[in-house]
């Protein structure tokens, strides 16, 4: 039957089978039954339009399920594993794939040393040579350093971009779903910077946490200098600077004369004496000197280790 021009034909579920009308995407119809009237919307209308032929195909022309079979999507590592990595424990699973089918075999390891050393040989007995992981705290970086040491090929998956399902979620099931995730390379992996660059990067951010400290050091000494009524801060703007330094010795030392303590400031700083000793005039008990010595030997301390 030719299709009048400017027409094609469509695909259509109807009551019994599929209607064909004329409309883009459909193709020639295999067989043609009883031509009753068209059972749902779209092809009723393709009906009444002029020069529309609608014919029915039976479902045995269809496949077994009723949809067309779907590709499957290409294996990149036949053999690979995925690790759910814990504080005491890290479960994995073995993914092998050969001649069509897929095999999985899941054991838990403890984190220690010889357990860990025994994945590694558990893993290089199954041949695996892909390892994926969820970046989990600092809990993956023993297992990562350990396995990378095996001559492994380590991917470290963001947990955000590999979640799984909601539903059903346990510790074996998140290492199947990472091993089945990179069997196929659906995993992104994260930058992992080599030895040095690690502990270049831990340096720096010890010392970032070292200044941190000392800050907080700091600003407890003007809190205990508030509390006794100093308002050093008020007049310097660095309390623990040359000329702040020298006043909070003298008042560990016992010295509370504001007079006095004014005169051991800087000569060039901008503060007049007589603002400096109306800001040191205050009520510093014992107590008070414990703690301003305390903070500034933490102080100390820290400046020492920072440089």
């Amino acid at each position: 039957m030719a299709d009048p021009p400017g027409m094609k034909r469509v695909l259509c579920w109807g009551a019994v089978g599929i209607e064909v009308g004329h409309r883009l995407g459909a193709r020639e119809p295999v067989s043609e039954l009883d031509p009753e009237v068209p059972s749902t919307p779209a092809c009723a209308m393709a009906a009444r339009r002029a020069g529309s032929a609608l014919v029915r195909v039976h479902h045995r022309d269809l496949p077994a399920d009723g949809a067309a079979r779907r590709p499957r999507m290409e294996v990149l590592h036949q053999r690979c594993a995925g690790l759910d990595v814990h504080k005491d424990t890290v479960v994995a699973c073995v993914r092998i794939a050969a001649r069509g089918e897929t095999r999985r075999e899941v054991r838990t390891f403890r984190t220690t040393t010889r357990e860990l050393l025994a994945l590694a040989d558990w893993l290089a007995a199954h041949g695996c040579s892909h390892v994926a992981m969820e970046a989990t705290g600092v809990y993956w970086k023993p297992v990562w350093h350990i396995l990378d040491a095996a001559g492994l090929t380590l991917v470290l998956a963001n947990a955000a971009q590999v979640k799984a399902v909601p539903g059903r979620k346990s510790d074996v099931n998140d290492a199947t779903w990472l091993a089945d995730l990179d069997a196929h390379g659906l995993i992104r992996a994260s930058f992992v910077p080599d030895a040095a660059t690690q502990e270049l990067r831990g340096l720096l951010r010890t010392r970032k946490q070292l200044v941190r400290e000392q800050v907080g050091h700091r600003q407890r000494i003007q809190k205990v200098l508030e509390d006794a009524n100093i308002k050093l801060d008020s007049a310097i703007a660095d309390v623990v600077g040359v000329s702040g330094r020298r006043m909070l010795e003298a008042l560990i030392a016992g010295e509370s004369n504001p007079a006095t303590l004014a005169g051991l400031a800087h000569r060039r700083l901008r503060a007049s004496p007589q603002a400096l000793a109306d800001a040191l005039h205050g009520r510093v008990t014992r107590h008070h000197r414990f703690l301003l010595a305390l903070h500034l030997r933490q102080i100390d301390a820290l400046a020492e280790a920072i440089v």
